[in-house]
């Protein structure tokens, strides 16, 4: 999980590079297209067959929807219309739904000192973007962009908790290509208009290059990995991690743009950590 919030943390801003250069939509269509055909692919190498169980047919068909075609429409056009800052700490509420939605679900119970850890968390990040670009601004510009980000952070929330039962029956592998390549057919009519108006000529490598990371990187092994940890440790433990990705954001911020490190900031990483490990130890204080 620690990998994967190290990719996350880069991936935001070569996401905002390249759409500089590429429609949101288009960006999301060609990269969705590509990590499906390559989740199909090696789910039928490495598993032999697509095959679900009748009785999830609906679900999964709901869940891919839901979670790939809806969710990427709101996150592509939310980080396009709000800065980066707020897409982090919008984001940053997502292990707070998580824990909500699994005990709705009574998928998991959440001891009140994993309640603590993920406020502590949250509050951590606070600090980071804080240190990084004077905190959440509030503005009109930005509101349609934040609450695009609100709701892809809430639809994120529900993909992680709704397929943790199935991950009894499927392996992430494939419940990943699944879900994603049934998202991926509803949402290429959407995005068809503005794929077939890219100017391929004028995207440059650094763009390119943006898209394949997230595609590849972003998306095929970190959902693959993201529900991989669900399947084993389960839906809180697993969204508590999130918490690092500004971080790690603001630590490649600094070694690639030469962005300053603030001493709020390493505050801000130091309370994340501590939240992180309160939040693990409640969870491990009810056995789940």
């Amino acid at each position: 999980m620690i990998t994967i919030m190290l990719i996350w943390g880069l991936n935001l801003s070569l996401i905002k590079y390249s759409l500089i250069e590429m429609n949101p939509l288009s960006f999301n269509g060609i990269r969705l297209i590509l990590a499906s055909f390559s989740l199909l692919f090696f789910t039928y190498i490495f598993e032999k067959n697509l095959k679900v169980q009748k009785e999830d047919f609906i679900k999964i068909i709901f869940i891919g929807v839901v979670s790939h075609t809806v969710y990427q429409f709101v996150f592509i056009n939310g980080i396009n219309k709000t800065t980066a800052s707020n897409t982090s700490i919008i984001l940053a509420t997502s292990p707070i739904f998580v824990s909500l939605l699994s005990s709705f679900y009574k998928h998991e119970k959440t001891h009140w000192l994993g309640w603590i850890g993920i406020f502590v968390s949250f509050f951590g990040v606070y600090l980071i973007i804080l240190g990084k670009s004077g905190g959440f601004k509030i503005s009109s510009s930005y509101f349609k962009g934040d609450v695009l980000i609100l709701l892809a952070s809430i639809l994120w929330s529900y993909y992680t908790v709704s397929c943790r039962p199935l991950l009894k029956r499927y392996s992430p592998l494939k419940l990943t290509a699944i879900t994603m390549g049934i998202g991926t057919l509803f949402f290429i009519p959407v995005s068809m208009k503005d794929m077939r108006n890219i100017h391929w000529q004028s995207i440059s490598l650094k763009a390119y290059g943006g898209l394949l990371y997230s595609t590849f990187l972003a998306i095929v092994f970190a959902f693959v990995i993201w529900y991989y940890s669900v399947q084993k440790v389960g839906n809180s433990r697993t969204a508590i991690y999130s918490y690092l990705q500004p971080v790690f954001a603001v630590i490649f911020a600094f070694l690639l743009l030469s962005e300053r490190l603030t001493l709020i900031q390493f505050l801000g990483a130091l309370i994340i950590f501590i939240g992180i490990y309160l939040a693990k130890v409640g969870y491990n204080s009810l056995g789940t």
